[in-house]
């Protein structure tokens, strides 16, 4: 389960960066650092060579590794580094245990969703809460 291989890409203009297992398992993580994300991915590369070799499966010691890896600066980019690394790693783990993320790191927080655009949409699709004349008059609310 060690770390093989890091890679960083772009998609849109969104941070990617792809960890590989040395039995070939993927992880996908994204960077929260958008402003200037050629920071992060530069400092994911700085990070590499330190990654390959250790242990996919020690993530809170390899978080605390990456955030005291330079002690003397941390910024957005290293925190938008991390949390990439983060994700992947988590994924890394989620696939080999088969068991999804979230169910990982606390299970569920509640039953039902009580987002309103979640509402609108269970409204709509469900004939018998939906109504012409409400859906006319009360849209209006949610644009």
């Amino acid at each position: 389960m060690k770390i093989a291989k890091i890679e960083t890409f772009f998609v849109s203009r969104f941070l990617v960066v792809r960890i590989t297992t040395e039995d070939g398992i993927q992880g996908i993580g994204e960077s929260c650092y958008w402003a200037y994300p050629k920071a992060a991915q530069e400092t994911i590369n700085g990070f590499s060579d330190a990654l390959i070799g250790m242990d996919s499966r020690n993530i809170e010691h390899i978080w605390s590794f990456l955030w005291r890896f330079n002690s003397s600066f941390r910024g957005n980019s290293i925190g938008g580094a991390i949390s990439a690394i983060d994700m992947a790693l988590w994924d890394i783990k989620g696939k080999r245990l088969n068991a999804p993320v979230w169910d990982l790191i606390g299970g569920k927080v509640r039953n039902t969703n009580d987002h309103p655009v979640s509402m609108l949409y269970s409204y709509l699709t469900n004939p018998r809460y939906y109504s012409p004349r409400w859906f006319h008059e009360g849209i209006a609310v949610f644009i």
